[in-house]
């Protein structure tokens, strides 16, 4: 496209929404930045024109750009060449960063590829990620139902502190350069092997940690056997199979990484309950039946019931 048509688009696209003053200076230094030979790249320039967009726009345009770019996600199947099919994907900044991530783990060249001679991988680029797609997929299928999944592949998302805690407004970017919303990167952070990368207000590393916030295996285990149905949100059928573990309160807010903290949520329902900041408690079946408070008769507080997670649908609650 060119640098000149990067920053003219970003100038239209926002001119209406943000305040003159700073879209001018914000404008300049995207302008300083890109002069010169050494310059911004075009591939960073449109990185950082991302980025600047994600923090003139309001709230509500940026929530509402993104749901719209939700709706336009497609994967259509058609006839390639001779024999061959053609699937075509179109996905959002989140999608590309999560596909990214795991396929570019295992795309990578190998010594012996198909031949164990130790030879150079033949494959081309493309061919090796779409091995490594067909590979994704196929451990996938493969898994039998009720044995939590392996760990999910890494995807590095470098976000300030305060963006992250909802004390002031920005985004977090990947490695690649994908610009995540706030909320994206909290919802993906409660399951998701994310390893946010946590700046402070000078830029510095506070925090690059990933293992003491995700649920292990044996969690895992545990909550696919007391949720039994799999997603815990009102009406929902999906098999725990095709779920995450949500952190009830936020990790980044403080809350532990324990199974009285968790749920398990559907991709779809995990991003609702985080867009609406739905609520939830762990209730137990014989609360208030059998003594005060769920207690049992002989006043001892031991709760007998089967836990059950109960949610609240109010927004913001």
């Amino acid at each position: 496209m060119g640098k000149a048509a990067l920053v003219c688009r970003f100038h239209r696209s926002v001119r209406g929404l943000a305040d003159p003053g700073v879209l001018g200076e914000v404008t300049a230094t995207l302008v300083d930045a890109a002069r010169g030979p050494a310059g911004l790249e075009e591939r960073q320039l449109a990185a950082a024109v991302r980025h600047a967009g994600q923090l003139l726009r309001p709230d509500r345009v940026v929530e509402h750009d993104a749901a719209v770019r939700r709706a336009h996600r497609s994967l259509v199947k058609g006839r390639g060449p001779v024999g061959m099919w053609r699937y075509t994907p179109v996905l959002d900044d989140e999608g590309a960063a999560i596909v990214d991530a795991a396929v570019d783990a295992l795309a990578k060249p190998a010594r012996d590829a198909d031949t164990g001679t130790g030879e150079r991988d033949p494959r081309t680029p493309a061919a090796r990620r779409v091995d490594a797609l067909l590979d994704l997929v196929t451990r996938a299928v493969g898994a039998p139902e009720g044995v939590p999944r392996q760990a999910k592949t890494a995807l590095v998302v470098t976000i300030p502190l305060q963006v992250l805690e909802g004390r002031c407004r920005g985004a977090g970017t990947t490695r690649t350069g994908e610009v995540l919303t706030a909320g994206t990167v909290r919802r993906l952070a409660c399951d998701a092997q994310v390893v946010p990368v946590v700046l402070g207000t000078a830029g510095e590393v506070l925090d690059q940690g990933r293992g003491r916030r995700l649920f292990d295996r044996a969690q895992v285990r545990h909550l696919w056997l007391r949720d039994r149905g799999g997603c815990t949100f009102p009406g929902c059928t999906r098999p725990a199979g095709w779920t995450d573990a949500h952190h009830l309160v936020h990790w980044a807010d403080g809350g532990p990484t324990s199974i009285d903290n968790a749920a398990l949520l559907c991709r779809a329902h995990h991003s609702t309950v985080h867009t609406h900041r739905y609520s939830a408690r762990i209730t137990h079946d014989n609360d208030g039946d059998d003594g005060e408070n769920g207690e049992n008769g002989d006043g001892s507080g031991t709760r007998t019931g089967r836990p059950r997670v109960e949610w609240d649908l109010n927004p913001g609650s």
